[in-house]
């Protein structure tokens, strides 16, 4: 089987990267993907069980509007072949495999309709939309929105459900993310667009009126997240110049520049001391060192403002001071920094200005010399209730 020997080592190839955001599919496994990136999926739409007295499966319930609800199938029906083939000494798992193994432009069932009567039943099967969003109405005018995912089509729904639970007289949201694991920045962004009130922002004078990574970074703009910013089992020099690389007039990376910047990055930030060298991998770094480095890598490419996103969250005191200490290099050297973190210590430490934002709203806005630590947590406190 060339595709499986193929498969095979395009997959070894990729995990020996040691890079643990990548991994191979196989083209079946892609075309799947792009399916539940969508939110819709290859099937009949329907969910079933072992039936004790004639060995098929007996529907438990159909979903609207798929093919098994097209086809005229319901809950109490009872498969007892699928293309052919007898199921009923399959056990669900065998049966639910084969039934995938068999899903085409259309499948063949053989059924006793509620039980009883045979029928042969052809079903079309096509992609179904699986919708990520479900809503209600909770007490005191309080709407209620579920969001599974934020695959395509996520913020057109959720959209959807809110504008009918405010025809239906909510005062109030509940947006339940609990189960959902991600998907796309766009659909997240398309939804907050609609929620969030509109605003000007300005930066260096300039009215900004598009928004993308490249963009800010090309206005002096630049970000260093809380975790996982590093390509771990890389070298620092491709990690400070990831995305952005130095070229030759070849258009081939630059290695021998980028090492030698790199060096430079690291002298600055005064780790070199530490035994630590542009071919040094990410990983051997401590939490602080590596936000160190996301900020020199910020440093060296100029950049005038630079957010840093909870830097200090789960590290030690000595590498929380290490950080602390890289925020104020920033600082010295004429660039602004903005700090979203939850450690009052910390901000009262570093920062000239505090602003607590709770609900969605400012709360407040102070400068240093009018607040001590302790009026701070206090502010923070009323803010909450």
């Amino acid at each position: 089987d060339e595709e499986a020997v193929s498969s095979a080592a395009f997959a070894a190839m990729v995990s020996a990267l040691g890079d643990e955001w990548s991994y191979y599919m196989s083209p079946s496994e892609y075309s799947a993907y792009k399916l539940y990136s969508a939110n819709q999926y290859v099937g009949l739409g329907i969910t079933f069980d072992k039936d004790v007295d004639t060995g098929g499966l007996k529907i438990i319930a159909v979903s609207d509007g798929t093919p098994a609800d097209n086809a005229g199938l319901a809950a109490g029906d009872i498969i007892t072949s699928i293309a052919g083939q007898d199921i009923t000494d399959m056990t669900v798992g065998d049966a639910r495999s084969f039934m995938n193994a068999n899903l085409g432009e259309s499948v063949a069932l053989h059924v006793l309709k509620g039980g009883k009567d045979a029928a042969d039943v052809n079903v079309n099967c096509e992609v179904i939309y699986n919708n990520p969003v479900t809503y209600k109405m909770l007490g005191g005018n309080v709407g209620y929105v579920q969001i599974l995912n934020f695959q395509s089509g996520a913020a057109e729904q959720a959209i959807k459900a809110i504008e009918t639970l405010l025809g239906q007289g909510a005062l109030g949201f509940v947006f339940d993310v609990r189960m959902n694991p991600g998907g796309l920045l766009s659909e997240l962004n398309t939804l907050l667009d609609y929620l969030l009130p509109s605003g000007t922002v300005y930066i260096n004078g300039e009215r900004v009126k598009w928004f993308s990574v490249a963009h800010a970074r090309s206005l002096g703009v630049e970000a260093v997240y809380q975790d996982r910013a590093l390509g771990v089992s890389q070298p620092l020099w491709r990690n400070l110049f990831a995305g952005r690389h130095i070229k030759t007039r070849f258009g081939l990376i630059d290695v021998k520049r980028e090492r030698e910047a790199a060096a430079d990055i690291i002298a600055h930030l005064g780790l070199s001391g530490a035994g630590i060298s542009p071919d040094t991998p990410a990983a051997s770094l401590s939490g602080g060192e590596r936000q160190g480095l996301a900020i020199g890598r910020a440093m060296y490419f100029k950049a005038s403002v630079v957010i840093l996103d909870e830097p200090t969250t789960a590290l030690a005191v000595s590498e929380a001071e290490k950080v602390l200490d890289f925020m104020r290099l920033l600082k010295s050297e004429g660039r602004s920094v903005v700090v979203i973190t939850h450690t009052i210590e910390h901000a009262h430490r570093v920062a000239d200005r505090f602003v607590i934002l709770s609900h969605g709203r400012v709360f407040g806005e102070w400068r240093k010399d009018e607040l001590s630590e302790h009026d701070l947590f206090a502010r923070l406190m009323e803010a909450e209730r």
